[in-house]
């Protein structure tokens, strides 16, 4: 039986609970830093489990009880998630407020320390390191430094975190202090007693206004550089005037994933399976401006057919001279993806919150991708411009085409 109140699902289908704090800033690239450093130092530490072995004996003695961090920037905002999954009380021997004293410990008594800071920074830079070594990575890094940053594109280029370097320790100590002080919102998903009154300390007592702002992009000039990797990149960036706010971005998600998806998607079919230009091809959306990518893993002198077979399916889309049937595959595809959520906890938070704040619950997004027509992809495709491409080449396998 489920039960659905403000910022609570009390549902007894998991032995797990499961708690989303969340935190609403405005987006400054120290409060990304911050944040990333903040995460780390989360999961390996607090004030009064200063060591890693004392932190791994008070998850052992709460049944490995699990601390995560995950972020989302959404218009001029980072949205923070900081999630806790334990095992419910009524199958262990301790108290729920064992739990309550352990999270509360690593969310207000947190570590400061000039040497965990350090430590932290490290392993986000030996990250940066390893990202560097896959091919797809230094691409869409080598892609977004290339597209001037008046349009906000900075803050997606994990090679931002590269300057973490000069994020000093005063600096973090400033913005802990701002975390500390900031109103952070709890929802809670499990079998729980709804009276408690601590799940009533964590709530948002302002409005928070998402200002999503249109921009114009100009043509960039095409760009190709060479690697020492075996495969070869392409990246086609397109802007459209669909934001994430608009009463039209369903439509415009489902056309994004017509053209580049899964395996049901017009470029798996004709770019891969059809005329064997690439391993894979998928898209990145950046909802907030209205700007997707379509990237590819292609042969190494495949890139003028691949370019070409692209235009043609985006024409095709505009013409609607494709089966129905793959947009309907493609439907059904985001549609489950949507009713499986309800099989993770964490997830059914993150639709609710977005149903909150954004006003889009789940009946309303299944109905609106049901409905969605060729004549509304066309439309969509009409208004999109394909404003830069990137092409990474390596030196190795050759295109047969």
């Amino acid at each position: 039986m489920m039960q659905v109140k403000d910022n609570l699902i009390i549902n007894d289908k998991f032995k797990k609970i499961t708690y989303n704090f969340k935190i609403i800033d405005d987006f400054t690239i120290n409060k990304l830093y911050f944040y990333q450093i903040f995460s780390i130092l989360l999961k390996e530490f607090s004030n009064n489990f200063d060591t890693k072995e004392k932190m791994i004996l008070e998850k052992d003695r709460l049944f490995d009880i699990g601390v995560q961090y995950y972020q989302k920037l959404r218009s001029d905002k980072i949205i923070s998630t900081i999630r806790i999954d334990f095992l419910n009380p009524k199958y262990t021997n301790l108290k729920i407020n064992d739990y309550h004293n352990f999270i509360e410990e690593i969310l207000n008594n947190p570590i400061v320390n000039i040497d965990k800071f350090e430590y932290a920074k490290s392993k986000i830079l030996d990250v940066i390191r390893r990202k560097s070594e896959k091919p797809l990575n230094i691409a869409i890094k080598n892609a977004f430094e290339k597209i001037d940053d008046k349009y906000g594109l900075k803050k997606y280029n994990y090679g931002i975190y590269e300057n973490i370097i000069n994020f000093k320790y005063n600096d973090y100590l400033m913005e802990l202090d701002l975390f500390l002080n900031k109103e952070k919102k709890l929802m809670i998903y499990g079998d729980v007693d709804g009276e408690n009154p601590y799940y009533q300390k964590y709530v948002f007592s302002n409005d928070y206004n998402f200002n999503f702002k249109n921009i114009d992009v100009v043509k960039i000039q095409d760009i190709k550089e060479s690697s020492q990797f075996d495969q070869s990149i392409t990246l086609s960036f397109f802007k459209s005037n669909i934001l994430f706010d608009s009463d039209y971005y369903l439509k415009f998600y489902v056309a994004i994933n017509l053209l580049a998806f899964d395996h049901n998607s017009l470029m798996f079919l004709e770019a891969r399976e059809k005329e064997n230009l690439c391993y894979s091809v998928s898209n990145i959306l950046l909802e907030n401006e209205g700007i997707f990518i379509i990237y590819s893993s292609i042969s190494n002198n495949c890139y003028e057919k691949y370019k070409e077979v692209l235009n043609k399916q985006i024409t095709r889309i505009k013409n609607k001279k494709y089966p129905k049937i793959i947009l309907e595959r493609i439907k059904k595809s985001l549609i489950q993806s949507i009713i499986l959520e309800e099989d993770k906890q964490y997830l059914s938070l993150e639709r609710k919150f977005n149903e909150e704040f954004f006003k889009r619950n789940k009946e309303t997004i299944i109905n609106s991708i049901n409905t969605v027509t060729k004549d509304d992809i066309s439309k969509i495709f009409m208004e999109v411009n394909n404003f830069f491409n990137y092409f990474l080449s390596g030196d190795g396998y050759e295109c047969n085409k």
